[in-house]
């Protein structure tokens, strides 16, 4: 028997680095999440997503600088009301917490003119503050300067949104790459 492991390449989460020094509570929304920070994992006219994702960060800092990302899991609340009832009129789409990162960078550069560039410095050390690290998160640190990553369990969500907060260090600016497995 052979298992196997559905992947994609590896994308960048932003397309332009966040630069957000506090974290913002999502609201539930009517209309399907898009914008920054919100990455679907569902394809389109299918049910079914990917059971996970790896996520590795980077940033625009100094070495050792550290930032903070809360990563959201996107589901549709279901319209219909049991008993038989009339409706809501509209779609609601909630936010539901899967993890709270620290990310600490490193020395360790992107490549001149390649999706992460030779000016962003990956991270090597990821803390989970919040987030269940035995069954549904695993972080890898090597540390040394070599690339951290985090396989999370989406749980289901159609959507992740990503949440960027440069407090606690001093980084220039924060982003991530994904990639669904």
């Amino acid at each position: 028997m052979f298992l196997e492991t559905l992947s994609s390449d590896l994308v960048r989460i932003l397309a332009t680095n966040d630069a957000g020094t506090s974290f913002t509570l999502p609201v539930d929304v009517s209309v399907r999440p898009s914008g920054a920070g919100y990455v679907e994992l569902r394809r389109p006219n299918d049910v079914r997503t990917n059971n996970g994702v790896m996520l590795m960060f980077f940033g625009v800092g100094d070495d050792n600088d550290v930032f903070d990302v809360r990563i959201f899991g996107v589901k549709k609340i279901d319209r219909t009301i049991r008993p038989a009832a009339t409706p809501p009129p509209h779609d609601q789409w909630t936010h539901i917490l899967l993890a709270d990162l620290t990310c600490t960078m490193s020395a360790g550069v992107g490549l001149a003119n390649g999706p992460v560039v030779a000016t962003e410095l990956y991270v090597d050390t990821i803390t989970v503050n919040d987030g269940n690290n035995l069954t549904g998160l695993e972080a890898v640190n090597p540390e040394e300067d070599m690339r951290a990553h985090v396989i999370l369990d989406t749980k289901g969500c159609e959507f992740l949104f990503f949440d960027w907060d440069s407090t606690t260090g001093s980084p220039t600016s924060m982003n991530g790459l994904i990639c669904e497995l």
